[in-house]
């Protein structure tokens, strides 16, 4: 079984720099921002649905939910087959940008530093799926069905404002916005211990939604202009695993040890702290690293 997930979690997690790579050969300079902004949409609104669609499943079998995700995937990649397999994008490619060409990303200090960066703004992200909810639990004292609107609220906002907040941000620098994100997603958990109630926890993931919608999708388009033309993949693939695969495998086991020993609330003003200096490592990485728009 364990070698079974591993090959899933595998091919699954292959699938986030190919579909980046090709988001940036199909768009023009133009839209390119909009398009990952409107790719992380789809993504939450196949989660949103995939959620509701399983649980009905689940109240009848478990093995139907393993056979609609199969066929659901079998379908996307006939989809995928037969709308892609005679598409040429190296006009495209050709038309975007290449810093520092043939530098390999673990050559590149600048790219390395946004890495460490970006890893703090996935962790501090994924506190929402495990300490989160927990702490609206014992300290909020909401229910599950009120925890259950804050966390689906999360989706519910990308999938209502991700393209109207991306076509605001994108004449901005892409550095600059990216520290602002994970500033945003920080303040969300900061706040928490100042005041309680429904409508404060409320307040607090609608930042941290804010802040997610600001700092992902432009931290996949940045790292897409500046990689060489012949190594996209490899720093997507890097980009990718410091922004989701490490933090959903680190952040449970550290937050839930902090969340144990030294409290909620030091966790929480430390997270603020954590806010702080991503913002001011992008805006130190600003000052040393092109930043085309």
């Amino acid at each position: 079984m364990m070698s079974i997930l591993f090959f899933i979690g595998l091919l699954v997690a292959s699938i986030r720099p190919a579909t980046s790579v090709n988001i940036a050969n199909f768009s023009t300079p133009e839209i390119r921002a909009r398009a990952y902004a409107l790719n992380y949409q789809a993504v939450n609104i196949g989660f949103c649905l995939g959620s509701a669609i399983g649980g009905l499943l689940i109240t009848s079998s478990y093995s139907w939910l393993f056979i609609a995700d199969g066929f659901t995937n079998i379908i996307a990649g006939i989809a995928f087959w037969a709308f892609f397999r005679n598409k040429i994008t190296e006009k495209t490619c050709k038309q975007m940008p290449s810093v520092q060409n043939g530098l390999s990303p673990w050559a590149n200090k600048p790219f390395l530093i946004l890495l460490s960066l970006v890893l703090l703004i996935g962790m501090c992200f994924f506190l929402i799926s495990n300490v989160y909810p927990l702490y609206l639990k014992e300290n909020y004292h909401l229910s599950e069905i009120r925890i259950g609107f804050v966390l689906a609220l999360n989706g519910l906002l990308i999938i209502l404002f991700q393209m109207q907040i991306t076509s605001w941000l994108k004449n901005f620098k892409s550095l600059q916005i990216i520290g602002i994100g994970g500033l945003i997603v920080t303040t969300g958990y900061f706040i928490l211990p100042f005041y309680h109630g429904f409508y404060y926890a409320v307040l607090s993931m609608t930042l941290i939604t804010l802040g997610e919608m600001v700092a992902i999708p432009f931290t996949y388009h940045y790292v897409i202009q500046i990689a060489p033309a012949s190594m996209r993949g490899k720093y997507q693939g890097l980009v990718s695993c410091t922004l989701m695969s490490l933090p959903l495998a680190l952040t449970p086991n550290i937050a839930s040890y902090a969340y144990t020993t030294v409290g909620a609330n030091p966790l929480w003003l430390s997270v603020g702290l954590i806010g702080l200096v991503i913002f001011i490592g992008f805006l130190a990485l600003n000052r040393i690293e092109p930043n085309p728009n």
